[in-house]
């Protein structure tokens, strides 16, 4: 499931046109999934697909606060590459500055250094 959703994530925003809502709804489901290499991917690949990702944007979040920081980070990574759709979200992204996790502190910094290139 994990490399299915990379492959996807891979593909891009061209694949847009091909996800119907069921299948967005699916990648979305994986956020919840028992693995954590699978939540990530998830995550991962809405991040890369902003159009359907504008849809699901709370779920998202709840990936924030996942009990794995690798998924956690993967979360604050898709944020940031969301750009405008993420705005609503940077105090929630503040937050992951001081994460108990180095890596998620540090692509928190990445992140938000993006994000506020995006909003200027």
């Amino acid at each position: 499931r994990a490399t299915a959703l990379k492959v996807l994530g891979e593909m891009g925003e061209t694949t847009k046109m091909y996800i119907p809502q069921t299948v967005a709804r699916r990648i979305t489901s994986c956020l919840h999934d028992h693995e954590s290499s699978v939540r990530a991917a998830a995550v991962e690949t809405l991040g890369k697909l902003s159009e359907i990702a504008k849809n699901f944007l709370p779920e998202m979040a709840e990936c924030l606060a996942d009990d794995e920081p690798s998924v956690r980070a993967e979360a604050v990574w898709a944020f940031g590459n969301l750009g405008r759709l993420a705005r609503d979200y940077i105090a929630t992204l503040r937050v992951c500055l001081h994460d108990e996790d180095e890596s998620v502190r540090n692509v928190a910094r990445d992140a938000m250094a993006s994000l506020f290139e995006f909003l200027r």
